[in-house]
């Protein structure tokens, strides 16, 4: 099976009046690269998340973020009335003392130690027991996304793969009666500079033999069929994390097509030549989008 490193999925979860929406993104990275983005009341649960996201997620640049109430991530303030009290009794005294007026007492009371207090509270178990399958959704959601745009990319580099395996054909076709015709040229050539029964058939035959063998692409031909039909196999294994294997049978490909383009004197070979090592740039170019 084939993932894309691409996807995004998003959840929602209401907990006693209150809306968490929860959205995971993820783009392409060697590593899983996590970015996390929580609302303080979940601070004490990021291990957690952080575990559930890499349990689900094996790699891939992602972005995953917890907003609450329509994203306003706004701590709950109240006003510590015994303290404040307290205060503006103080203040006030001192203010009369010295003839001041009371105008600015409360935005001086504000600003002192204490008066503001914060609501730090955190989710209880049973909240979280809630949350939780909301995280998840998000996470099954994404990976859903990976499953659908990783079809569409196996079935692009299949079509690719079986461009290059019939390019690969016609160039065995197109071998088959090569050496032939190198044979038949170079004696042509040969006997046409020199003299009959001046030419020592024993060592022709070997020097033949040794120069057709450096221009034969048999075993090269045979060699990137195989990394085609063994491509094909694993991009249909059922395996979820097959990217780097694939990679590296690309690079077996893309060296036997270089070989049979380095050994090939044929114009017509150099055209199919051109086109696999095209279509393997774009099997490549596809690889780095995959799990």
């Amino acid at each position: 099976m084939i993932l894309s490193m691409t996807g995004y999925g998003k959840a929602s979860t209401n907990l006693h009046g209150r809306a968490f929406q929860i959205e995971a993104r993820a783009l392409n990275s060697k590593y899983l690269d996590l970015n996390l983005k929580l609302p303080s009341v979940l601070r004490h649960k990021e291990i957690e998340i952080r575990s559930l996201i890499t349990a689900n997620l094996m790699r891939g640049k992602v972005d995953f973020t917890i907003t609450t109430d329509g994203g306003a991530d706004l701590p709950t303030q109240t006003i510590n009335r015994s303290l404040f009290n307290a205060y503006y009794k103080e203040l006030k005294e001192v203010a009369d003392e010295n003839g001041l007026g009371h105008e600015d007492l409360l935005a001086v009371i504000v600003r002192l130690p204490d008066v503001m207090q914060t609501d730090n509270s955190t989710l209880s178990d049973e909240e979280w027991a809630l949350l939780e399958p909301g995280i998840k959704k998000a996470l099954h959601a994404l990976e859903d996304f990976r499953k659908r745009e990783g079809n569409e990319l196996r079935k692009d580099m299949v079509e690719r793969v079986a461009l290059i395996s019939q390019a690969n054909d016609k160039v065995e076709e197109i071998e088959g009666g090569r050496k032939d015709k190198v044979r038949d040229r170079i004696l042509t050539q040969l006997t046409s500079f020199i003299e009959d029964g001046k030419i020592d058939q024993n060592r022709l035959e070997q020097e033949m033999i040794y120069y057709i063998e450096k221009l034969d692409v048999t075993e090269e031909i045979v060699r990137l069929r195989s990394h085609c039909q063994y491509f094909v196999e694993i991009i249909d294994d059922a395996g979820t994390e097959n990217g780097k294997k694939l990679g590296f049978i690309s690079q077996e490909m893309g060296r036997e097509i270089n070989t049979i383009g380095s050994k090939s004197n044929s114009g017509e070979l150099q055209k199919l030549v051109v086109l696999m090592k095209e279509q393997l740039e774009k099997i490549k170019e596809q690889l780095n989008n995959i799990l």
